[in-house]
């Protein structure tokens, strides 16, 4: 806001509170409250839901007749539910009570009773941890299970606990990201893969469990690695232009800017001016030898961030007029045209050179990208597969990646140090500082961790 005026408009994201993108404009609804057919009234206390059309309506469970519905900790989802319902009706009462609504002629969610009777013919699944409450008319199937301790990786201790689990009788399912590799391991020690069942891993833990004469491995017990949570939700978010001033709120006082014409200033602040009998709005800039530009708040778009030097020192403010300016940007035009001569001298042997070139994905490769406990942004899986495209082709690479902390530059480092491994080859990583490469070390061991690779530091 600039005043009572909007002049700005962006998405955000609402964690970091970080700008995602601008907006043109935004359609705000009001929260209205139907009274009846011919009357609507807006209410500014806590909110509860009413309408003269909830008898179309139908519930969720309703639409789905054909379906089990399966209710986990049903005790809580039923008392959840009988809790809402009291407060809403002692809210609609005590509104009522103190004219601040109308009494409606039907309300637009099911009492307890309603979705207790709903559920009454259907077919219903409990999860329940105890059964206390449970109506003693349906039929109850009651197991104990235990945890297992987790192998990391110990082959010799996962081939000895698949044998034991067979001596006892016991069934096997193993739910993981690498089969290829499990099923490695225990061909080496003989163990006959017939007997088990294998399917994709899940985010929950395994069991042993006496009453059913099942034990059931995920990656947690074998390589203490967690499965793919399909309820969390990679955000990829489009970072803005930092350089660009779209409005006065990207910039504030005292920061270096770049005027189009003029070249690089002190932003000293917003200020209303009368210039030839117009009182607006003005950005002043301050030039060198203590020269002000006023310009128009209209034309902040052109302004840039200064994103030179840091050190405040070794900032020079240029001169009005755009004469010194012009002078910096023709010299700057000359030195990008001799390094670009260079870059292309270099990059003309760089063509004639022949590479490196590894080998397609292999199964490992696809068990370890499989098991990255995120989903891949858009723009993170294009780099992966630009850099693997590289790699598979005989030219010699010549890649940057470059991207914001946190947005996933590590994951691509990752695979393609493992297609490197996969094809005969060591690799190395640099880190600029000890913490870094402790963290990188850290990472890279325990993506590693199912397979036979040594990471060292």
């Amino acid at each position: 806001f600039w005043g009572d005026s909007i002049v700005d408009i962006r998405t955000f994201n609402s964690k970091n509170q970080k700008s995602i993108s601008h907006v043109e404009n935004s359609l705000i609804l009001p929260i209205f409250k139907f009274v009846n057919e011919n009357q609507e009234e807006v209410f500014d206390f806590d909110p509860y839901f009413e309408g003269n059309k909830a008898k179309e309506t139908k519930t969720l469970i309703e639409l789905l007749q054909e379906y089990v519905i399966f209710f986990d900790e049903s005790s809580n989802v039923f008392s959840n539910y009988h809790n809402f319902d009291k407060n809403y009706t002692l809210k609609y009462e005590s509104n009522i009570k103190q004219d601040m609504t109308l009494k409606l002629e039907s309300l637009n969610h099911k009492s307890f009773e309603d979705f207790q009777k709903s559920l009454s013919e259907r077919t219903k699944v409990f999860l329940d941890s105890f059964i206390a409450g449970i109506d003693s008319s349906f039929s109850q199937f009651y197991f104990e299970e235990s945890n297992i301790k987790s192998f990391a990786s110990d082959e010799f201790e996962i081939a000895q606990y698949v044998q034991k689990t067979f001596e006892k009788g016991y069934r096997l399912w193993i739910a993981t990201d690498f089969k290829k590799r499990v099923e490695e391991i225990l061909k080496a020690f003989e163990i006959d893969l017939r007997k088990i069942s294998f399917f994709d891993n899940f985010s929950l833990n395994g069991f042993d469990s006496e009453t059913l004469n099942l034990v059931v491995l995920t990656d947690r017990e074998l390589f203490n690695r967690k499965s793919k949570n399909i309820l969390e939700q990679r955000f990829n978010y489009a970072r803005e232009d930092f350089e660009l001033v779209n409005c006065v709120n990207d910039i504030k006082e005292n920061d270096y800017v770049v005027h189009k014409i003029h070249g690089i200033g002190r932003y000293l602040g917003l200020s209303k001016q009368e210039i030839d009998g117009n009182v607006m709005d003005y950005l002043t800039i301050e030039y060198a030898n203590g020269d002000k530009l006023h310009i128009v708040a209209e034309q902040v778009n052109m302004l840039s961030r200064y994103t030179g030097v840091s050190s405040e020192s070794s900032i020079r403010l240029s001169k009005m007029g755009g004469r010194d300016w012009k002078s910096i940007k023709n010299k700057t035009k000359e030195a990008v045209e001799e390094i670009a001569q260079e870059l292309l001298n270099l990059y003309a042997r760089r063509k004639i050179t022949k590479g490196i070139q590894f080998d397609p994905d292999t199964q490992w490769q696809l068990e370890m990208e499989e098991a990255f406990p995120f989903t891949e942004t858009k723009d993170q899986m294009q780099a992966i597969l630009d850099v693997k495209n590289d790699m598979e082709s005989a030219k010699t690479m010549d890649r940057l990646i470059c991207a914001d902390v946190g947005f996933g530059k590590t994951e691509v480092a990752i695979r393609a140090v493992f297609k490197a491994i996969s094809s005969g080859m060591q690799a190395c990583l640099v880190a600029p500082t000890t913490i870094l490469a402790l963290q990188h070390f850290e990472t890279f061991k325990s993506r590693y961790l199912p397979f036979p690779v040594k990471v060292a530091l």
